[in-house]
């Protein structure tokens, strides 16, 4: 009975979580250092979260924002191999085939 990431995490209806590719990171990395000295004195703002307008912030949701499918899959299957692993061990130890 094991679960898959995609049945754990649901985001909301056409929400798709943003990515972005290294050569992007590593270039607004660069401009961010350049306006990182040119805003020190003012850096004391309020944060604001950009989400869609329509979205209803559940804690479902809100875990969903940070741990998409392409994360939790992995997870969860070295997790099962693991727990199969255990049992496999233990009936062993137990003399059961």
């Amino acid at each position: 009975m094991a679960g898959t990431a995609s049945d754990i995490c649901v985001g909301p209806a056409g929400f798709e979580p943003l990515e972005h590719a290294a050569s992007e990171h590593a270039a607004s990395e660069h401009a961010a250092s350049e306006h990182a000295a040119s805003e020190h004195a003012a850096s004391e703002h309020a944060a604001q979260a950009v989400l869609p307008p329509d979205i209803e912030l559940t804690p479902i949701v809100f875990f969903s924002l940070f741990w998409t499918p392409a994360i939790l899959e992995p997870i969860v299957k070295a997790t099962n191999i693991y727990a199969e692993q255990k049992r496999s061990a233990s009936d062993r130890q137990k003399g059961i085939r």
